[in-house]
C-alpha cells in the first residue's frame, strides 16, 4: 500500500504460540483485573516461527525471534521498535526525548513489569510513530 510518496505493507501474523504449545503457563500471568503482567515462551518450540501472536494476551502483541530482528536491522528498516518487556503492551519509546516513568494506575509506585522470557530472545514489536502494537 502507499500513502503519498511513502509505501508500506499490511501484515497479519497467522502463527499462534499456543498452537505450538509454546506458552509457558507457569510464568505467564495476569493481574486481578485480567491485565497481562508477564509473558514467557518456550523458545525451542517456536523454531522456524519468525513472527507469531499469542492468545494469552488477547492477540494484541506481535512477537519475533532474533532472526527477524536481525533481518530488520540489516535491511535498515524503520518504523518499528523492539522491546524485550513482553509483559508490557506499551513499552517505553526509547526514541522519546523526555524521560518518562511508567506508573501503575492509582498505585503511586513504578509498574512492576516482569521480563520473564527464556534467554530474552523473543521480543515484541511496536510502531514508534504512534506506539500502538502491530
Amino acid at each position: 500500500m502507499s500513502f503519498g510518496e511513502q509505501s508500506g505493507v499490511i501484515f497479519n501474523a497467522l502463527k499462534i504460540a499456543e498452537d505450538f504449545n509454546a506458552l509457558d503457563t507457569k510464568l505467564s500471568t495476569k493481574n486481578d483485573w485480567g491485565d497481562l503482567q508477564s509473558l514467557a515462551f518456550f523458545e525451542e518450540r517456536l523454531e522456524g516461527s519468525n513472527l507469531f501472536k499469542c492468545q494469552f494476551d488477547g492477540f494484541t502483541g506481535l512477537f519475533c525471534n532474533d532472526a527477524f530482528k536481525t533481518a530488520v536491522e540489516k535491511a535498515s528498516l524503520n518504523g518499528v521498535a523492539f522491546s524485550i518487556d513482553l509483559g508490557n503492551i506499551f513499552p517505553l519509546d526509547q526514541s522519546a526525548k523526555e524521560s518518562i516513568k511508567q506508573w501503575q494506575v492509582g498505585a503511586g509506585e513504578p509498574a512492576n513489569r516482569n521480563i520473564r522470557n527464556r534467554k530474552q530472545r523473543i521480543v515484541s514489536i511496536i510502531r514508534t510513530t504512534n506506539r500502538y502494537q502491530i
